[in-house]
């Protein structure tokens, strides 16, 4: 690309030949802020009564758990939940172990937990937006645009989903240092899905890294057993097994019962078989633990975000 005498160019893909002129690139950034705020703002508007609602459900697992009361069902005394069958039929559908991180914000007097996990929440999705925005500006912003409404609705629910996309940027970002497994093994345990990037790990034989993620889910399993009780864990298995797929997957939009599990695997096979580039590897593995679930939610999208970190 000619540019005028002076001028800088920046590039999507690190080519200065084919990058991107500073004007350009700020232009792509103020596009996608400019579309995630509107998007942010009529999300507010429309669902002002339900903001924060996976959080409050979060608050209200741990409440079961802090009174002594079964996890996956409610007690009379419980804080209400909305179940929607046949999506889902239990109050909860998660790992017990987030409900377990969740006991001590449970305990904190006038809602100060849940506002403690929504800063959390937007310093790890603001962290990540900054970090890949200081590598590939354009990319970004352009990222970002196309998936604002995503992102506005994370914001709006609280879903620990802003937390995971923070750990697939840090994954990338702390590569070549072998304890960022660490961060990997709390992400499993927070929402299983994520074993799609421990098969990442697997392809660019980082066994230093896989110890770290298996030392810490171990811990992670620990903490969460101790925090939850057997019977809970067990009652888990019997919710997962049953878990119908949401409204908002490709299983359930396209009508094929086993696509997300069709997914799952061909894209797992994909991670390894293209193990030689790391790059396209991490991206495959992104996309894997998004589409290869049954309970992927619109908000579930803004992880795709990280797919450009490489």
């Amino acid at each position: 690309m000619l540019s005028r005498p002076g001028s800088r160019t920046w590039s999507i893909g690190g080519a200065s030949g084919k990058g991107w002129t500073a004007s350009r690139r700020s232009i792509a950034i103020s596009l996608g802020v400019g579309l995630l705020l509107a998007a942010l703002i009529v999300y507010v508007e429309q669902t002002r009564n339900y903001l924060l609602g996976d959080a409050y459900n979060y608050l209200a697992a741990a409440e079961r758990l802090n009174a002594g009361h079964p996890l996956y069902a409610l007690s009379p005394g419980d804080r209400a939940v909305a179940i929607q069958p046949p999506f889902w039929t239990a109050p909860f559908i998660s790992p017990p172990f987030i409900a377990v991180l969740w006991r001590p914000l449970a305990a904190m007097p006038g809602g100060i937990g849940v506002a403690i996990w929504w800063l959390g929440s937007m310093i790890a999705i603001l962290g990540a937006i900054l970090w890949l925005a200081r590598r590939r500006p354009a990319a970004t912003g352009l990222a970002i645009a196309a998936l604002c409404i995503p992102l506005a609705m994370e914001v709006g629910l609280g879903n620990v989903n802003g937390y995971l996309l923070a750990g697939a940027v840090a994954l990338w970002a702390l590569r070549d240092r072998p304890w960022s497994g660490g961060i990997l093994g709390v992400m499993i345990a927070v929402k299983i899905w994520p074993v799609a990037l421990a098969l990442w790990l697997v392809g660019q034989r980082r066994w230093e890294a896989l110890a770290w993620t298996a030392g810490s889910l171990a811990i992670c399993a620990l903490i969460s057993l101790a925090g939850a009780g057997w019977a809970n864990h067990v009652a888990y298995l019997g919710v997962a097994a049953g878990i119908h797929p949401s409204a908002f997957s490709l299983t359930w939009q396209l009508g094929i019962p086993w696509l997300w599990a069709a997914v799952l695997v061909l894209g797992l096979a994909l991670i390894v078989v293209v193990r030689s580039r790391p790059d396209w590897s991490y991206r495959l593995a992104i996309l894997t633990m998004i589409l290869g679930t049954p309970v992927v939610n619109p908000n579930t999208y803004a992880i795709l975000l990280a797919a450009i970190s490489p």
